[in-house]
Order: structure tokens, then C-alpha cells, then sequence
């Protein structure tokens, strides 16, 4: 298993993961980081753990629009 240093919300974190998967895991890491930076400059610094949660439900609310419209695009 492979540890790769990531840094959300201006905190580092040890993550594991795959071998070979490290620079997946910091893309992510980095897309995931935008998303908490946004909420924090707009609702302020009201705790990682609010902060995560509401980042990682935008994250949600995205992925759930991609596969609708994934969906029906293959229906057509």
C-alpha cells in the first residue's frame, strides 16, 4: 500500500492507497480541495468536519447530475 500527502482545507493528511493510484488520489484530493475552499470563503471557517461533509454532498449532487444525464443519453 502506498501513502501519498494530501492537503485539504489547508491541513495535510496521510492517505493510503493503491500503489500506482497516488497521483489519482492528489487529483482528487485537489478537486475535492476547490470545493471545501469555495464553501469556506462563502459560509467561513465552521469547522472541517461541516465543511467536508457539505463539500463531499456538492461532490454528491454532482456526480448524481452526470448520471442522469449519462442515463439518458443512452436511452436515446
Amino acid at each position: 500500500m502506498a501513502k501519498v500527502q494530501i492537503e485539504i482545507n489547508g491541513r495535510r493528511y496521510a492517505i493510503g492507497c493503491d500503489e500506482g493510484q497516488e497521483e489519482h488520489v492528489m487529483r482528487l484530493a485537489r478537486y475535492f480541495d476547490e470545493h471545501v475552499k469555495r464553501l469556506a470563503s462563502s459560509v467561513g471557517q465552521i469547522g472541517d468536519q461541516r465543511l467536508f461533509l457539505m463539500g463531499a454532498l456538492i461532490v454528491a449532487d454532482e456526480m448524481h447530475d452526470l448520471k442522469v444525464r449519462l442515463d439518458k443519453a443512452e436511452a436515446e
